[in-house]
């Protein structure tokens, strides 16, 4: 863009994602949010279909950072095929923590875009 930041596609629902520090009991995850595969990420697939309600890209990171959450960083290929699962294929898209500054693409954790 103008100011050097690409934001990723234009979306109408938010990945957050919580790591699992401590093993617990049952279901280690809050309610609503969904345990991967690896059991070691939470995950919050948030939607609407109120256009009032749409996010940049800005305010979807800070809704996840209220739930002590992020945007999800996407480590690998399993973790990859999970999101795609759990996404509603209706929607146009989701925010991720990815995005694109002064040409170089970061995710929200500070790691680089590589093929994973």
């Amino acid at each position: 863009g103008r100011h050097g930041v690409q934001l990723v596609a234009c979306c109408l629902g938010i990945l957050c994602v919580v790591l699992i520090t401590a093993i617990r009991r049952c279901n280690p995850c809050q309610r609503g949010w969904l345990l991967s595969p690896s059991e070691s990420s939470c995950y919050l697939v948030i939607t609407t279909n109120n256009y009032r309600e749409l996010k940049t890209w800005e305010e979807a990171g800070e809704d996840c950072r209220q739930r002590n959450a992020d945007l999800v960083v996407i480590e690998n290929k399993q973790e990859q095929e999970f999101i795609h699962e759990i996404s509603d294929s209706d929607l146009y898209g989701y925010w991720i923590g990815l995005r694109r500054t002064s040409g170089v693409w970061k995710w929200v954790d500070g790691s680089d875009l590589t093929e994973r």
